[in-house]
């Protein structure tokens, strides 16, 4: 067992830093009941060998083109120095895209409506919110992808749209409805 078995998937799925105190707290607590010699071994390790550890790791990881970053006493997984301009572009791209789908609190209150309500219009949406204005925020949905506005018989109204099924993991918009876990609901009622 190598230290790196388990500081790796801890940095991988959680994607943050965390102190390197911290970090050497969590791999003792979940090696230290292990009956094997050599975790028994990484679960004790004191600061200075859990760095040095930390350091081979980097090593083998920096061929795969990752690295672990050490940055005012904290560590955390990241990519190694990237070296070629196209593939910089190719991950400008990617990175502004996944950073327009992350949603504030507030953009995911306004989906919550749109999903419920529609065709619902601006009016109506800021009708739900006591009458705070909710253009900014659907506009930005829009930008997105996540809804659509469209002429209907109330006028110009938002709707989710297949991006926003998409985005979470939904098959359709009953999917949505299926979660209430009281009786049948009629979309209009519920908000």
């Amino acid at each position: 067992m190598k230290l790196a078995t388990t500081v790796i998937p801890i940095l991988f799925a959680s994607g943050s830093s965390y102190s390197i105190d911290t970090l050497r707290q969590i791999v003792r607590d979940l090696l230290k009941s292990d009956p094997r010699p050599e975790a028994k071994r990484i679960a004790f390790l004191d600061t200075q060998a859990f760095v040095s550890e930390l350091l081979k790791i980097n090593d083998s990881l920096l061929l795969l083109g990752m690295q672990i970053q050490f940055s005012a006493g904290a560590v955390r997984l990241a990519t190694s120095p990237i070296r070629s301009q196209p593939l910089m572009d190719y991950l400008d791209l990617i990175t502004e895209k996944h950073s327009r789908e992350r949603l504030s609190p507030q953009a995911v209150e306004v989906l919550s409506v749109v999903a419920f309500k529609q065709p619902v219009s601006l009016s109506e949406i800021n009708e739900v919110f006591g009458g705070v204005d909710k253009r900014a925020i659907a506009s930005r949905l829009v930008e997105i992808g996540f809804l659509d506005r469209r002429y209907s018989s109330h006028g110009l109204c938002y709707h989710t749209t297949q991006s926003f099924l998409d985005h979470f993991k939904l098959n359709s918009l009953q999917d949505i409805y299926a979660l209430h876990s009281g009786p049948d609901i009629n979309c209009q009622q519920v908000i």
